[in-house]
């Protein structure tokens, strides 16, 4: 009996320094840095949003994505943060035409961090051609000519017609 007990004991301490070193953690790794960072301008806008996209990391320790932002490379201030489960922030807080520079920082559940290499500079800019507006371009087009057409004319437009009130 008294071998049983030792043994217990010795199971008991087992399970004790397991958990011990469960809840301790390993030593910390050093996290990887934020890979293929890119900042760009996003298409289709008025320049006031640049969009940043980065490689998912695959450790499942990270905790948040920090950004940060700059006009220069040195002095970053931060200006958004995201879940672990993204990879994309669109930055709408920006003013056409001036340059930015953008680093992603990783932080992990047990407060690590790692910088991405600066991205930049980006200057956002109001695009020329709106793919967006497209559609209202041309009901615009469609509808402005509705009146041309009218009545009985079957003719091409040049000049209007004046028993008839048409355009010829």
């Amino acid at each position: 009996m008294c071998s049983l007990t030792k043994v217990s004991a010795v199971f008991l301490y087992v399970i004790i320094l397991f958990l011990l070193l469960a809840s301790v953690g390993y030593p910390d790794q050093p996290l990887s840095v934020p890979a293929g960072v890119t900042a760009l301008d996003m298409p289709n806008d008025d320049g006031g949003s640049i969009t940043l996209e980065w490689k998912p990391f695959a450790d499942n320790d990270i905790a948040e994505y920090i950004i940060l932002r700059s006009t220069n490379i040195g002095d970053m201030e931060v200006v958004g943060h995201v879940g672990a489960e993204f990879n994309r922030y669109v930055d709408d807080r920006v003013t056409r035409g001036k340059s930015y520079y953008y680093v992603v920082r990783a932080k992990d559940r047990a407060g690590n961090f790692t910088d991405s290499p600066a991205v930049g500079p980006v200057i956002p800019t109001a695009q020329w051609f709106n793919r967006k507006l497209i559609p209202t371009a041309i009901s615009i087009f469609v509808f402005s000519g509705i009146d041309t057409y009218s009545g009985d004319c079957q003719t091409a437009v040049y000049q209007t017609d004046v028993r008839t009130g048409c355009f010829r």
